[in-house]
């Protein structure tokens, strides 16, 4: 795992996504936040696999706190084959159960099987989604709520993180196997008056996975990376040097 700075932006990557939930607990300490985060995902997949069997584990994680980061890194970090405590796939769910995200918005072409998420200390946590970003000014139109939430009626300064699982970036073939989407169809995601923009722009920590089992390889997830600090680079850039309205 690592992070980086792009434009003064900070910007985990890690390899598997359910490490980010680290980084949201060190995003959270080291920025001296109160409240929950509101936590945006971009993945191909919902990665909300309920408890099961684990409610042992559950509770462990609800009673962690921003003092425990190092079990918070250790339990994010195990590898993922033989693990009986698994954050895999349910870090989402961790990260309310830990206090650190309230709400969440899901952009995922996977639908949610429940709309609330009540953790052990009786928070009620919502579940929005969309499955485009293409779809989030019409979302965002139609739902009060969420737009109060992330703080898009501009009378809240919501606590923002964006969570991008690369794998939304690859389309699958009639075997399968994940491609990685153009450039164009990727500019056209994140375009400078898009809500997905806006919501980069507004994010105080971005984390980014590789995952490059679900993007086809390593090569790919390089790849897609790239992409996206050279378009970030690019808007940030051209954002700062526009001349104001007089």
């Amino acid at each position: 795992m690592h992070g980086v700075v792009i434009i003064g932006k900070p910007i985990y990557v890690c390899e598997n996504h359910e490490k980010a939930f680290y980084y949201w607990c060190k995003a959270k300490k080291n920025m001296c936040i109160g409240d929950a985060f509101f936590l945006v995902t971009l993945d191909a997949h919902l990665d909300l696999m309920g408890w099961g069997l684990q409610s042992d584990f559950r509770k462990e994680i609800n009673r962690l706190g921003l003092g425990d980061l190092d079990r918070m890194k250790e339990l994010a970090t195990r590898p993922r084959a033989g693990r009986q405590d698994i954050i895999t796939y349910r870090q989402s769910l961790a990260a309310m159960e830990a206090g650190l995200v309230g709400d969440v918005l899901l952009i995922s072409p996977q639908i949610p099987f429940f709309e609330i998420y009540e953790d052990l200390s009786k928070r009620k946590h919502r579940i929005f989604h969309c499955v485009h970003p293409s779809r989030l000014r019409d979302l965002l139109t139609k739902n009060k709520a969420l737009r109060k939430s992330i703080g898009y009626d501009g009378r809240a300064d919501s606590n923002l993180i964006l969570d991008i699982d690369l794998d939304f970036f690859t389309h699958l073939d009639k075997h399968e196997i994940p491609h990685v989407i153009t450039e164009e169809e990727l500019r056209e995601i994140f375009s400078g008056d898009s809500i997905l923009w806006w919501i980069y722009e507004k994010a105080k920590s971005i984390t980014i996975s590789l995952e490059p089992f679900w993007c086809g390889g390593m090569d790919n997830s390089e790849r897609i990376l790239k992409l996206l600090k050279t378009y970030f680079q690019e808007c940030e850039t051209a954002s700062k040097n526009q001349i104001p309205e007089s």
